[in-house]
């Protein structure tokens, strides 16, 4: 529901369900389904019978929802962050800086600036919580798979645990293996399954202790710093999970105060630490796992914990160190406030490029302190990746304020007046573009050519004009295309009428899939084109990137465009090994000798076509179509283009091209005298967007 209700506030929902229902089978679509307008999320019996049959395992509605709904929130980044690490806690001041901890596992990961002192008469503490837990009432295990080979349920585990003899009373969830249920969903699910309790106690959302009738469930976060006493002769079910160090396992189990002296545990572990177990210390699955062998997997685990957390402390280390450069500087009036805060400040979002781009070595850490050397040493670890890939975040959470959507209007900005140069009229009569005119511009190096009057409308990138008008000349070689502007257009309809060197035609770029293509030309053409004749394919090719069409014409069309823009395409797979660039552009160095053919660019041009595209959108989504995924570098195969449904280009039949001077049926010619009218009320970009959608509606002959 919630994909639907984001679907229809789109702007442009058409072009989003398209792809939504690209990858289904057309018969398996029912045929008011096959427009967005034809969904009603308000209608019971079509959402359950139809749309939720239809969408709910698709895996383009599943990308939607997570890169609307969840990534936005869940994957969010800010462009730089202040951290802020145990070494800022531990920094040395005037006074002593005291902390205490129950076991001293992570006593390598402690600061420089600090170290854990173990009095004489706990010495002996770690090795007493061990031989505790390799006492006979402790040394119980089960592996927690179900009966058919699959992980049990949380409420399965209940039941497993409720038949358990002598009865356990309290779950130390030191494995993290009940998340599917909440702490007072679990209790109230045990107290269910166990109605001689007179007690549940757990912790709430809110961190508050409930006590409600006597059975006791702490979830992983409470299996430290809980001080419960227990009546004796309560046995505790400990769960392990994957990464379970002797840290955590003895803390937790620690939780029964009277471990070895009247209370006990029995371990539970899901079928992948079972095997792990096993593996570690050569068991086969007939044998049954000792509390000896948990013992020895978890030792391994810290020492596995030790090594991989390493890296990120000694980075922690050095951006303090590089912070408290930075304090001393400012203090000693070396650096500005801005100064400090920029030395403070530390980025944090990274592009996909950034993350996993190929070739990113490995590196020392960056920091000259002998004694994070001397411990990473000790450790026997002499090079780290990227800390920043692994680190986990503590943020500062604060209430989402909630926003409401605010319309911003286009600003005012000073219009261009409307011009005929002569060299335009001079086209118009002879058919070629006189030698050395100012009157036509190249667009993209030349995609095409446009005339200077169609470039000025307001100066202003949110006006850009859009492309409708299009004079074809074959006088002269190669073929010309000019696109002018309406008013250009307007002034030049009694010479075009009379010509017989050009051909004005009316043009709109390809915006959604299911629209018939008029990049023929052949739509409407004043004079009427011959049947034989054929748009120039090359430049109407770069005429359709002009103007922002999102779809083309076949694979073929694509893999031209490839070449001219210098871009990755399947067909150069044959060349074998070259380098590409992250965005798709193969610099002329790299180039394949099928790829040198096409284009000239020694630069990327995909910034700007990004930037070309958002305009022609007017910021819409367009990843999912033909020139989305070719912007963002994706490679399109054969069956990209399966699905094309109108006939394309040279193709169309005479009997879909209007042009001047053709027999008009009754609904074609009241569309042009609407037309008429309207051009001669409205002006401007509103009669350039209404002349595009009515000639669409009005002139699209597909017979169905």
């Amino acid at each position: 529901m919630t994909c639907f209700q984001i679907l229809l506030k789109e702007d442009n929902p058409a072009l989003e369900y398209e792809s939504w229902i690209s990858d289904l089978a057309p018969h398996a679509i029912p045929s008011d389904l096959q427009r967005v307008n034809g969904i009603n999320i308000k209608s019971p019996e079509q959402w359950k019978r139809r749309l939720v049959p239809l969408f709910a395992r698709n895996k383009t509605v599943v990308d939607f929802y997570l890169s609307r709904v969840v990534f936005p929130k869940e994957a969010k980044e800010f462009p730089t962050k202040l951290s802020c690490f145990g070494w800022d806690l531990a920094e040395e001041k005037d006074h002593v800086t005291t902390g205490f901890s129950g076991t001293n596992d992570g006593r390598y990961l402690l600061p420089t600036s600090i170290t854990q002192r173990d009095p004489d008469h706990q010495l002996a503490t770690s090795a007493k919580v061990l031989a505790y837990l390799l006492q006979p009432e402790n040394r119980h295990y089960m592996c927690t798979i179900g009966e058919d080979g699959e992980r049990r349920t949380a409420r399965e585990f209940l039941e497993l645990l409720v038949s358990q003899k002598p009865e356990i009373r309290v779950l130390l969830d030191v494995g993290a293996q009940m998340l599917e249920l909440s702490n007072g969903a679990l209790a109230t699910a045990w107290l269910e399954l166990k109605p001689d309790a007179q007690a549940a106690i757990y912790f709430d959302d809110y961190e508050e202790l409930t006590l409600g009738k006597c059975v006791v469930y702490l979830d992983d976060a409470h299996t430290r710093g809980t001080d419960i006493k227990f009546p004796l002769g309560f046995r505790a079910a400990v769960t392990l999970g994957p990464k379970v160090t002797k840290d955590r396992l003895a803390q937790g189990c620690m939780r029964m105060r009277k471990l070895g002296h009247g209370h006990s545990v029995m371990f539970f572990a899901p079928r992948e630490v079972d095997r792990n177990i096993r593996s570690v210390s050569s068991i086969d699955d007939t044998n049954v796992i000792d509390a000896a062998d948990i013992l020895r997997w978890t030792i391994l685990e810290t020492c596995d914990e030790i090594q991989h957390r390493a890296p990120q402390w000694a980075q922690q280390g050095a951006d303090h160190a590089f912070r408290y450069d930075a304090w001393s500087s400012y203090c000693d009036d070396e650096f500005t406030s801005e100064e400090l805060a920029e030395a403070w400040l530390q980025p944090e979002a990274k592009s996909l490029e950034e993350l996993y781009a190929p070739g990113r070595s490995d590196g020392q850490v960056d920091t000259s302190d002998p004694l994070i050397q001397q411990r990473l040493a000790d450790l026997g670890i002499l090079s780290v990746a990227h800390s920043g890939m692994d680190e986990e975040q503590e943020r500062e959470v604060v209430h989402e304020i909630e926003r409401e959507k605010q319309v911003e209007r286009s600003r005012k900005v000073p219009a261009a007046s409307h011009r005929l140069h002569g060299d335009v009229e001079t086209f118009v009569r002879l058919g070629s573009i006189p030698r050395g005119s100012t009157a036509f511009l190249k667009i993209f190096d030349s995609l095409t050519n446009t005339t200077a009057a169609f470039t000025e409308r307001v100066k202003a990138d949110e006006y850009l004009r859009a492309v409708n008008w299009v004079i074809s000349s074959d006088e002269v070689q190669p073929p010309i295309l000019v696109v002018v502007s309406p008013y250009e257009a307007h002034q030049l309809l009694p010479k075009i009428r009379s010509s017989k060197t050009v051909h004005l035609h009316i043009y709109t770029p390809r915006m959604l899939q299911s629209m018939s293509p008029c990049d023929d030309l052949k739509l409407y053409s004043i004079p009427a084109v011959p049947d034989t004749w054929t748009a120039p394919l090359f430049l109407v090719d770069h005429l359709n990137v002009f103007a922002g069409q999102l779809y083309l014409r076949d694979y073929r069309t694509y893999i031209q465009l490839c070449r001219f823009l210098c871009l990755q395409a399947r067909d150069l797979e044959a060349d074998g090994d070259f380098t590409v660039q992250s965005d798709g552009f193969i610099k002329p160095e790299d180039r394949p000798p099928r790829a040198r053919t096409g284009g000239s660019f020694q630069a990327s041009p995909i910034p700007s076509l990004k930037r070309l595209s958002g305009l022609r959108t007017k910021g819409m989504l367009y990843a999912p179509t033909h020139m989305g995924k070719i912007l963002d570098a994706r490679l399109l195969t054969e069956d990209d283009f399966c699905d094309q449904t109108h006939d394309d280009g040279p193709n169309r039949t005479p009997d879909s091209t209007l042009s001047d001077g053709n027999l008009l049926g009754a609904e074609h010619l009241l569309c042009i005298v609407s037309w008429f009218l309207l051009s001669r009320l409205l002006s401007g970009a509103f009669f350039s967007v209404l002349t595009t959608s009515l000639l669409w509606f009005s002139f699209t002959l597909d017979p169905n």
